[in-house]
């Protein structure tokens, strides 16, 4: 449904506020039932016996008593009800509308006391009077008439009013602070998601609460340990194997047999393959984001490969200078440029754009392409293609400009480009 709540606050509250207006609504059912059954048929048996009573009094007057005296008329037992002959003056009176009527009662006053029997009342206010014969004329039985406690007034409407809001406020803040805690854990396992160590939660409300957030607290403290020794693992065995390597190349270049310049070419991929994993250890999280220039930035990157005779074309657009990490980029273009490098052979190009709200990096080549699959599951740690883009290394150079762009919150795209070769597309979050 398109306006139902998607969350649990909103479905609480819905919830409630429909069950508070259903409770109600029964309720409004049983007193209807109630009034209609048993408490409007007692109440007019209650006046046709106080019309009786005021008969009694007024024929049980000796002769020659004053009808017309209120004090004559008045019983103590009646209360608030005044008897008015029917010579004195009255105020206009008009029927009763049946809102207030407990059933057909004009019909069984007038069964009980003849067709004179009347029944009005006054016009503004809730004034009953009940004409009835006794000593050969009319008096009057005038009393207070009791509002229908079962009409839906303003009043009444505002008080239900209240009650729902005040039923769906409570239940709001209820969940509220239950949803929150939810939130909290949502945004810390997003932040795991983008490679950050996510806060400790605080422990606080229910006990379920309380569970989930020492379960997750409990993670993530397993999760950072678990990456800490993978890095120093990667590390450790990457800077350890380098070692004995260098010595291998030194003893290899200085060995004039056939078989030396072999040698150093498999030590160089061996070499590559652990700077790989050294980079891939060190996803940057460690440096802290400072503003830089990236179009200078490029143009250093671009100059090192200028300086070793292969040629990359730029094309920088205006960047202002923006946060990033520094060292962190700096691997990114160089695990591009070098790809395009190696596989591009030519055509190698660095485009840069920026407008309100995205910055991008663009490197293009001219050579195959990706010939085997889509682009992006190339993206993946040690995914290769075996053909055209397997020469050298681990696999994890785009893994590694993965890890650094997801770090500075962008996206990485590859994709073959109509006029063969590889387009790399990274595109960085920038506000002004």
């Amino acid at each position: 449904m398109k306006f139902f709540p998607k969350t649990l606050l909103g479905r609480t509250a819905l919830y409630l506020g429909a069950l508070f207006f259903l409770v109600q609504a029964l309720w409004f059912a049983t007193a209807r039932y109630l009034l209609e059954t048993q408490i409007k048929p007692a109440y007019g048996q209650q006046i046709i016996d106080m019309v009786a009573m005021a008969q009694a009094l007024v024929e049980g007057q000796p002769p020659g008593t004053d009808l017309t005296s209120i004090e004559t008329l008045r019983l103590p037992s009646l209360g608030a009800l005044e008897i008015v002959s029917d010579s004195q003056p009255r105020p206009d009176l008009i029927p009763h509308d049946g809102h207030d009527i407990p059933g057909d009662l004009s019909a069984s006053l007038q069964q009980r006391f003849g067709p004179s029997a009347l029944f009005l009342r006054e016009k503004d206010v809730e004034i009953t009077w009940l004409r009835f014969p006794a000593r050969g004329q009319y008096f009057w039985l005038k009393f207070l008439t009791e509002p229908d406690q079962n009409a839906i007034t303003s009043a009444k409407f505002l008080l239900i009013s209240v009650q729902l809001a005040l039923a769906v406020g409570g239940a709001y803040l209820i969940v509220f602070r239950l949803t929150k805690k939810l939130r909290y854990v949502t945004e810390a396992a997003k932040e795991i998601g983008r490679g950050k160590p996510p806060g400790i939660l605080e422990v606080s409300g229910p006990e379920e609460i309380r569970a989930l957030s020492d379960g997750f607290n409990q993670m993530s403290r397993d999760l950072i340990k678990l990456e800490a020794d993978r890095r120093l693992m990667l590390a450790g065995i990457s800077h350890d194997l380098r070692t004995p390597l260098t010595r291998l190349r030194i003893a290899a270049e200085l060995n004039h047999s056939n078989d030396g310049p072999a040698m150093v070419h498999d030590i160089e991929d061996m070499d590559a393959i652990l700077r790989q994993f050294l980079d891939y250890a060190r996803d940057g999280s460690e440096e802290p984001p400072a503003e830089h220039d990236l179009n200078a930035l490029i143009r250093e990157t671009v100059g090192r490969y200028a300086a070793r005779d292969q040629m990359v074309k730029t094309d920088l657009g205006a960047v202002p200078p923006f946060p990033f990490r520094r060292n962190s980029m700096r691997r990114v273009l160089d695990n591009l440029i070098d790809n395009a490098v190696r596989y591009g052979k030519k055509g190698v190009r660095v485009t840069t754009t920026c407008n309100a709200e995205i910055i991008s990096i663009t490197v293009t080549d001219s050579g195959p392409g990706i010939r085997s699959g889509h682009p992006a599951d190339y993206i993946k740690p040690f995914a290769r293609e075996d053909v055209s883009r397997s020469e050298r290394g681990a696999g994890l150079g785009l893994a590694i400009v993965d890890r650094v762009v997801r770090l500075h919150h962008g996206s990485l795209c590859l994709e073959n480009t109509s006029e063969g070769g590889l387009r790399a597309t990274i595109e960085l979050p920038y506000r002004p």
